[in-house]
């Protein structure tokens, strides 16, 4: 509760999911370790395990070492494919009073790691990491391997602290960036291209291009490349706030633009920053209205009261398509996203704005508005059941379009994205 700010009825109701999951094979204390994992959250418990400066490392060479360091730089993940097998990897450059080395995680720890939002400045405490080379020094994650993702005030707090200099700050502001400079900045989307392919040097890649303000109203294009540019295609959307980490500020025709590429970071929704809500800001672009007021064809803010779930449904398909209805079949979980290209949640719930009118939510929105990660494990009756008289009349604020069906005779209220649900 502490490190989430979630109200108690919702972590208790998070557990429940979890024991639902096993099968009602794990304890409730389990469930909260496994989803304090999932998390990246640090309990602070006694730890007796013997962790090494990475000098000490280099020098003793151990097969397998603990260690407590700071993230310098988090590399784009990238897919791999051999003869044996393909995955994910991602190279975190790391380092502590005594030097540095690579962390480099694989397959269910690059998850993790989108999941979490990894941010220049973060401490992460490593358990059994796979010393691979000393000289330079790498360390691997492994099915065996621990990580957690500790912020600046929660490590000094926590029982791993011990003193780690920390990084100077690259944050910058719109308005004093200059051409070469490499940057983290803050920034709410105001705009968002569609995802292009291109082929160069006999290779495919992709490129999305974002507008963003900062939190004194300065405007920059980013230009996404390669996995930023199709991970953005899928979470961002106007509105929501991102932190850009090692964007290379260039000159243009059209003057400075940012450029993430395979050095940079991306974190969606980062816990602080200095933006103006997203509401505030979108205020001036969408009217605030009520369900029925609005005329098919229009979009606008609506705030209203959550009702009953009427209608749940997994869909088999992208999310911005058609995709065919599949039952309610367990399934594991996707990931940080919240959106699998196979199985999309698909919710259909009374929204009271005076009085109550059908919404439709699909994807991401279905997942915020039922306050899931992802699909769940266990069958949707049983997550909705759990869910529901938690979520029943909580505040919502949402980005709602409304539109004639394809007989042209009735109107429907699509949620395009929800803002706040409190």
């Amino acid at each position: 509760m502490e490190k989430t700010l979630l109200p108690e009825e919702e972590v208790l109701h998070n557990i429940e999911l979890k024991k639902a999951e096993f099968q009602g094979l794990i304890d409730s204390n389990s469930a909260a370790r496994l989803i304090a994992k999932e998390l990246g959250i640090a309990l602070n418990e006694p730890d007796d395990t013997q962790f090494l400066n990475l000098a000490d490392i280099m020098l003793s060479k151990p097969i397998e070492a603990n260690a407590i360091v700071r993230v310098m730089n988090v590399n784009s993940p990238k897919d791999f494919e051999t003869a044996a097998r393909k995955g994910k990897v991602c190279n975190v450059e790391i380092a502590d009073n005594s030097g540095k080395a690579l962390l480099v995680l694989w397959d269910e720890d690059v998850r993790w790691l989108e999941r979490v939002g990894l941010e220049r400045d973060d401490v992460l405490v490593i358990k059994s990491g796979q010393v691979k080379s000393y000289n330079p020094l790498e360390i691997h994650s492994s099915l065996t391997t621990e990580i957690l993702q500790q912020k600046q005030m929660e490590f000094i707090g926590s029982i791993y602290y011990r003193p780690i200099a920390q990084i100077p700050s690259k944050l910058a502001k719109i308005k004093d960036l200059s051409d070469g400079q490499m940057v983290d900045i803050f920034g709410r989307i105001l705009q968002i291209s569609h995802l292009r392919e291109f082929a160069k040097e006999k290779r495919m890649g992709k490129v999305l291009n974002l507008l963003i303000a900062d939190g004194d109203g300065g405007q920059i294009p980013i230009v996404l490349w390669d996995y930023h540019a199709e991970n953005g295609s899928r979470l961002l959307r106007p509105g929501i706030a991102i932190k850009a980490e090692n964007a290379l500020a260039k000159k243009t025709g059209g003057g400075l633009e940012l450029h993430l590429n395979w050095a940079s970071n991306l974190i969606i929704s980062p816990k602080t920053h200095n933006l103006m809500e997203e509401d505030e800001m979108l205020k001036d672009t969408l009217p605030q209205v009520r369900l029925l007021d609005m005329k098919a064809g229009t979009r606008g803010i609506v705030k209203a009261y959550f009702g009953k779930i009427s209608k749940v449904e997994l869909r088999i398909g992208n999310p911005q398509s058609n995709g065919r209805l599949s039952g309610n079949r367990p399934g594991e979980l996707v990931g940080h996203s919240g959106i699998s290209d196979e199985r999309t949640l698909f919710v259909i719930a009374d929204i009271r704005d005076e009085i109550n009118v059908p919404v439709e939510f699909l994807g991401r929105q279905a997942l915020e508005i039922l306050q899931l990660r992802g699909v769940p494990a266990i069958p949707l009756d049983l997550a909705i059941k759990l869910k529901e008289e938690y979520i029943k009349d909580k505040r919502v604020s949402m980005v709602v379009r409304k539109e004639k069906d394809k007989t042209g005779k009735i109107t429907k209220y699509i949620c395009e994205h929800v803002l706040n649900f409190i």
